[in-house]
Formats: C-alpha cells, structure tokens, sequence
C-alpha cells in the first residue's frame, strides 16, 4: 500500500460500505391519495386533519378493480377520496348503486366540520373491529374528541359496521366527554339508538355513585333514572357493544347475557351441575365395584371366619 492512500479507520469503513448500498426503493401504494380541492389546505372550524396524508387503500383480492371517487365538503376544505365500489357499497345503504365514478356526500353533513368523512374514510381503508373497553387506555385523537361526531355522520349514511366502530370509542372515552356533549346527545338523539341508550344509562350510573345533588349530570332528564339504579347495576362500559343494539339496553338492571359478570355465572352454574366424568383406569374400575362390594360385603377381621365344609368320609373295610 503507497503512503499517499488514505487508510481508512474501522468507524471511516462502516461508511464508506454504507454508502456504497443502494437500498432498494420502496413500492408506493397503488391507490390515488386523499387530497382537497386546492392546492393549499385550509382550516375547517379546526377539525382535526392527521389523516390528510394517509387516506390510501390497499388493493384486497375480495373485491373488483372498479374505483370511485368519494367528494365530501365545502369548497373551501373539500375532500376527494377514492375507494373500491363494492367496499363502498358494502358498508353504506345510504347510496344507491350507480355507474357513476363519483359520489357526493350532501352538504348539510358539514356543516360544523369535516372531521366525520376524514375518520369514516380512515376506518373504510383499515376496516378495524370494534374497540374493547380496557380501563384506563383511551383512543387517540380525533377518536378521544370526535367519536360522537362519527357516530351521528354513520347514523346519517346509514353505515352500521361505522356506527358501531364509533360507538366503541365513544364508550372508551366517555369519561372524559365534556357535559357539554351529553346535554347534546340527549337534546340531538333520538331514543332507543344505541348512542342515546348507553348516554342514559351512564348519566344514572354516575348519578347514584355521587352524593345526593353534587353530580355534574343532575340539571339532565337522565339523571332521574338514578332512583333505579343499585349497588348490583354495572358498568356501562362493560357490556357487550350489541346491548345497546337491544330491548334489554333500555332496562338500567338489565340481567341479559350482555352482562360479562351474568354470563360468566351461568356458564359456572352450568358446568357445576354437570358430574364430571371419571377417568380411564383405576377410577372407573373403582366407581363401578362400589356397588357391588355395598350388596356383598367383606367379613370384618374381627368376625369368626367358619371352617370350609368338608365332603363325608367314605367307609372303610
């Protein structure tokens, strides 16, 4: 080696054999992104706008090729998201089925925000279940401040997949909701929806565990179910999504099978009624002689045993 070549130390050979990799790119999605109608994003009554960049959908062997291009909003924060037909079809009865390659959402879904075609097309592209309740973990925003918000924008293209995805955030975060929000939902919504359902039986709940007349809920028409309420009433949020779909949602002690505590007993008392089969072997030899040494027991150790009883003697000569 000529003293004029540089020589490299190890941390100089780590890059120079770093840089001298190409990486290979990475495969951009197929589907067109959700964009607005300007080049320039602007505001909407400061709805939450996380998901500009994200509204692509993934191809899915299920269904076919043909696209359409979902229109949504004001001029001013308009939205263009493009979506396979079927999928689209699939989720919402709101919309006829046409050959257009278009679908305009009506104005008068906007007209405080925007935010409920952002996270309806959010959840079309992943097609998340229902979230659990899990003490203490909350959702991320915009679900946190927006899940009512999505509920009612489900209610309204009659998409009942969404409306359920919606309702299992709001339960999530229910505690944290405003009181502002409830007195909404019960001036807003109609009776026996799920949304109002779960709204009525929270406002009880939390009524009966505050001290007389110090809830925050008690200027609300809820707030006199409390008198029903008891000490076995559970929590709201621990009942299956499908209670508030059902007759039983509107008794605050409903004991249906929606209840996990009512379930989980009834599948205990079931198998406590049931005698256990014994096991192959020593077990089952034992169960069956039982009864047979009760009808002809053994002498004792005490007991005399009586000497075997011998043939007679045969004469001799």
């Amino acid at each position: 080696m000529s003293k004029k070549e540089k020589i490299l130390k190890p941390k100089d050979r780590i890059l120079v054999w770093r840089e001298s990799i190409e990486l290979p790119r990475q495969r951009e999605p197929p589907e067109i992104e959700s964009q607005p109608s300007s080049t320039r994003r602007l505001s909407h009554n400061s709805a939450p706008d996380i998901w500009a960049k994200e509204n692509l959908l993934h191809f899915s062997p299920e269904f076919s090729d043909e696209t359409i291009t979902l229109h949504a909003g004001p001029e001013a924060s308009a939205r263009s998201f493009r979506v396979r037909k079927e999928l689209f079809y699939s989720v919402t009865t709101c919309f006829k089925a046409t050959d257009s390659e278009i679908v305009v959402f009506p104005a008068d879904l906007f007209k405080r925000s925007i935010v409920g075609f952002d996270m309806f097309t959010h959840w079309l592209k992943h097609r998340e279940d229902p979230r659990p309740y899990i003490p203490l973990q909350y959702s991320k925003e915009p679900w946190r401040s927006h899940s009512a918000a999505a509920w009612v924008f489900a209610r309204r293209i009659h998409s009942l997949e969404f409306e359920r995805y919606a309702l299992s955030h709001f339960i999530t975060n229910c505690i944290t909701c405003h009181l502002s929000t409830w007195k909404t939902i019960e001036m807003k919504i109609k009776e026996k929806t799920s949304l109002r359902r779960f709204s009525d039986h929270w406002i009880a709940w939390r009524c009966h565990l505050a001290e007389a007349g110090q809830s925050e809920f008690k200027d609300l028409s809820a707030a006199k179910l409390a008198s029903a309420v008891n000490d076995d009433t559970p929590d709201p949020r621990i009942l299956d999504l499908d209670h508030w779909y059902s007759s039983c949602g509107d008794d605050i002690n409903s004991t249906c099978i929606h209840d996990p505590v009512v379930r989980e007993n009834e599948v205990n008392a079931l198998f406590s009624s049931r005698e256990p089969r014994p096991e192959w072997g020593y077990e089952l030899e034992m169960k069956n002689q039982a009864p047979q040494e009760e009808s002809t027991p053994w002498p004792s150790e005490k007991a005399a045993v009586k000497p075997p009883i011998l043939p007679p003697r045969k004469a001799t000569r």
